[in-house]
Formats: structure tokens, C-alpha cells, sequence
């Protein structure tokens, strides 16, 4: 299988995940490479997190607006501002492939016009996380959708044709992006998703060094396992769609 390295830099890249922190942990790297480099980068965050804790007493009202502030400040982090990050609130664990919600990804497809998009490989075999699975489909369909001039679902956006689109979390990974010296970038990102360090990261608290230091580890050799397969100190690995 031939692999692909570093596309050239998009003018505008959207990435969309799940649920907050799903983009820093699989695209976190590329993005803010990318930023930096002149790129324009959103996210677009389907759930509203209101699962992701392991506490059965945890108000789920306060964490879905813990997360979303978590969300903006992991952006930060990655060289995006608040603006950057839009959020569909969908209820988290009951994502759903309609069509009422592939326009709304659509819209936001419509409204900021990447070149490359990003987001979950649906057709991961043994995907236990149904929200994955659905985000995968319903982005890949709002990027038919919006394409086509006549699927409009009351929308004012002008149809929008992206050049291709990167899927992390692959079956098959055929791409490779160089993310060496943003390390640094992708972990402070994730650290900043503090509701999550326990379910995770592995680790106890903010003050958790121990934890911290495992965590980063961890990280780095993900980083450095996916930058070998094009003989890459590090990098990011994604199946590669260049017709669309």
C-alpha cells in the first residue's frame, strides 16, 4: 500500500468530531500545524458531551457547559479562537444518522468552505462507539450533500465542493501528516479537556503528575508509532478521500 505524505497547506480546513476533545485526540497535531502555517481551521462538535464522566451523580447540565468551554480553550490551544468552534448540541450516546442532521453539517460545510475536512472512519471494523460510527456517516453525507446545488434543506449557503477529506481513527490509514515540533500543541489541547483526564487520559486529577507524565508518554509514542510509517519522527495517520 503506497502511503502519502503532507498535503499542501488548505486555505480552510474543517474538522468535525463527535464529541469535545475526539478532534485533539486524532487531528489535534495536524490542525495546529496548519493554523500555523496560515490556515484557517474549524471544528465542528456534533454531541454535547453530556455523557463523558464516570461519575452516575455528575449534573449533566453543568458538565455539557464545562465541556463547551473546555472545547473552546483546547482551540485555543491549537492556535484557533472561540469563534472557530461551532457545536451542534446533539445529545450525547444518541447521535443519529437523519437527515435533519446531515443539514445542519451540510450548513456548516456551506458556510465555511473548507478544502479538506476531517473527520471519523465510520467503517472501522469492531467500532464500539455508536456516536463515532454515526459522526463518520453524517459527515461523509453532508460532504455529498453539500456538493450538490439542488440539496438546499432551506439552506442560504451557495453548494460547496471540498477537494478531499482526511478520516482518522482509519481502517485503513494511507496518509501520514509530519507533525513534528506540535507535540506540544496537541498535548496542552487535551489537557485542556480537565472533565476528562480520569475517563480518558488516565489520569486523577490536574495535580497528578505521575499521571501527567504517563499520559505524555503515551502520547508521544502514538505520535511516533504513525510518523514510522513514512519514516517520520512524528505524525498523524488518516485514509486519504481525494475524489469527492
Amino acid at each position: 500500500m503506497k502511503i502519502t505524505t503532507n498535503l499542501s497547506t488548505p486555505r480552510v480546513a474543517l474538522a468535525v468530531g463527535a464529541h469535545p476533545d475526539d478532534v485533539e485526540f486524532n487531528c489535534g497535531g495536524t490542525l495546529a500545524k496548519w493554523a500555523a502555517q496560515g490556515c484557517r481551521v474549524y471544528i465542528l462538535i456534533l454531541t454535547d458531551g453530556s455523557m463523558g464522566s464516570w461519575d452516575p451523580k455528575m449534573d449533566r447540565g453543568l458538565l455539557r457547559g464545562t465541556r463547551k468551554h473546555e472545547a473552546i480553550d483546547a482551540a485555543t490551544k491549537l492556535g484557533l479562537t472561540d469563534s472557530d468552534v461551532f457545536f451542534l448540541d446533539e445529545p450525547d450516546g444518541q447521535l443519529e444518522l437523519s437527515r435533519e442532521t446531515i443539514a445542519k453539517v451540510c450548513s456548516v460545510i456551506r458556510h465555511t468552505r473548507p478544502n479538506v475536512i476531517l473527520g471519523h472512519d465510520p467503517w472501522k471494523h469492531y467500532r464500539l462507539h455508536p456516536d463515532h460510527r454515526e459522526a463518520g456517516l453524517i459527515t461523509l453525507d453532508a460532504i455529498v450533500c453539500a456538493r450538490e446545488p439542488n440539496y438546499t434543506a432551506g439552506q442560504q449557503e451557495g453548494f460547496h465542493r471540498c477537494d478531499m477529506a482526511l478520516l482518522y481513527e482509519a481502517e485503513v490509514e494511507d496518509h501520514i501528516e509530519d507533525v513534528s515540533g506540535f507535540y506540544e500543541h496537541k498535548l496542552t489541547a487535551l489537557l485542556a479537556h480537565q472533565s476528562q483526564l480520569l475517563s480518558t487520559m488516565n489520569i486523577q486529577s490536574p495535580n497528578d503528575q505521575r499521571g501527567i507524565s504517563n499520559f505524555s508518554d503515551w502520547l508521544y509514542s502514538n505520535l511516533s508509532e504513525k510518523g514510522s510509517l513514512a519514516n517520520l519522527s512524528e505524525g498523524e495517520a488518516f485514509k486519504l478521500i481525494s475524489q469527492i
